[in-house]
């Protein structure tokens, strides 16, 4: 029954926010695509908490005082599953970067459109400090909005860390806009610490479906997530021409930084 429950209010909220995201963004852009995509930030943290609420999760912000009131940042995180964006969400809003093909998951690929999401193409050749979306998240970051980005590229089964995609790592440094090491550690599932034996409950890798994975989701008595904020990291672009290498460097530090707190060898 629990189950039920669930699938109905998540299924609630989020058609809702469809529908409000739908009739609100002719509205939204008449005041400009960027006061457009600040509404779109914060009903995201609207969006987050709701289902954060239904789905019988409670998310703990540690270290909040790191963040800068006023600031945007490139936000960085660890991926474990496609809840990841919720958890984020309802403590740190911002835009989210996917791969192109959430665009086209049912209702959650219109909700994140609609969103504003940044869908990136992976099989996109050619450098990748050249690649499109390296600029328009420079941009957009430059515009004063804040990215989210989970740059291992896929989620991982909880037992650590995925080596970062480096490239992506050109666009705050373009724009000289800190980023936000954040960290999201599962802490407990249905009361018994987080670990091994369910560990894949609520963590999405490999081979596991979407449906049947949420599906076990929506039967849990409930979990508790920890979101670490790690203290911002600032790199000055020194040539463009070498902006690459840069990237790569501030990537392999962003990844020892998240990666400490996440086997809590740093707090």
């Amino acid at each position: 029954m629990r189950r039920v429950f669930r699938l109905v209010g998540f299924l609630a909220v989020n058609l809702f926010f469809l529908v409000l995201a739908m009739l609100a963004a002719p509205i939204a852009l008449l005041f400009g695509r960027i006061n457009h995509r600040k509404l779109v930030t914060f009903l995201t943290k609207v969006w987050a908490n709701l289902n954060t609420f239904v789905l019988g999760i409670k998310v703990n912000l540690v270290n909040g005082d790191l963040i800068e009131q006023g600031q945007n940042y490139f936000i960085i995180g660890n991926h474990l599953s496609y809840l990841d964006i919720i958890l984020v969400g309802c403590k740190r809003p911002g835009l989210f970067v996917g791969k192109k093909e959430v665009r086209s998951w049912p209702l959650l690929g219109q909700l994140a459109w609609l969103g504003g999401t940044i869908f990136v193409d992976r099989s996109q050749r050619g450098p990748t400090a050249t690649k499109p979306y390296i600029g328009q998240i420079a941009k957009y970051l430059k515009q004063g909005l804040t990215i989210l980005i989970f740059p291992e590229g896929t989620s991982s089964n909880g037992e650590g860390v995925l080596p970062f995609k480096k490239g992506i790592f050109s666009s705050p440094i373009l724009a000289e806009i800190p980023i936000l090491p954040i960290t999201i550690r599962y802490t407990s599932v249905n009361g018994k610490p987080f670990g091994p034996d369910n560990c894949d409950l609520v963590t999405w890798h490999s081979d596991m479906t979407f449906v049947d994975h949420f599906w076990g989701v929506l039967n849990l008595k409930g979990f508790e997530v920890d979101i670490i904020i790690n203290p911002p990291l600032s790199e000055k672009l020194i040539d463009e021409k070498t902006v690459l290498e840069q990237a790569k460097k501030l990537a392999e530090r962003t990844h020892d930084i998240i990666e400490r707190t996440y086997l809590k060898t740093e707090v």
